[in-house]
């Protein structure tokens, strides 16, 4: 296993991706951005000392955050909705939670839940279970191969005309 994941590396390319939450909430809803801000500070505390993020999006945030119950939209660079918050994203580790960021509408914090880092997949469980397969599609193929020839080698052919 560990020889065909060295000698195909190209095979086991990833390319950036995550899965994230999102907490939201509209200025519109506050007296002033400064209440909205302790609102999200409250919020983020929350949500880092372990709080379930899709319930404080339910229970709390605005908008899309609260409709997609703190799911983050998009999972690739390009992606991310809204776009300010694709360079904090992609900035964290899994199972980081965010400081406050600010847009034009509101304050969001976003909780990375999945995390793929471009390159070479590690050679974890998944990654040694798609070796697996590949190496025993290939043993099949050969010896399916293999069979045929001999089978051929052994066997008079005859090709009969059906009524």
């Amino acid at each position: 296993i560990k020889a065909d994941y060295n000698s195909h590396p190209d095979e086991f390319r990833v390319e950036d991706r995550v899965k994230w939450q999102d907490l939201f909430v509209s200025y519109a809803r506050f007296a002033s951005v400064d209440d909205a801000r302790k609102f999200m500070a409250n919020l983020q505390k929350q949500a880092k000392g372990g709080a379930d993020v899709a319930e404080l999006a339910k229970q709390h945030a605005d908008g899309t955050s609260k409709i997609l119950e703190g799911e983050g939209v998009g999972t690739k660079r390009g992606e991310i909705k809204p776009p300010e918050l694709e360079a904090t994203i992609f900035q964290l580790k899994a199972g980081d939670v965010s400081e406050i960021v600010a847009t034009e509408r509101g304050l969001h914090v976003v909780k990375v839940v999945e995390r793929d880092v471009a390159g070479v997949a590690p050679l974890d469980d998944k990654t040694q279970q798609k070796v697996r397969l590949k190496v025993a599609e290939q043993i099949e193929k050969t010896e399916r191969e293999r069979l045929i020839e001999d089978l051929w080698r052994k066997t008079t052919v005859r090709i009969m005309d059906l009524p």
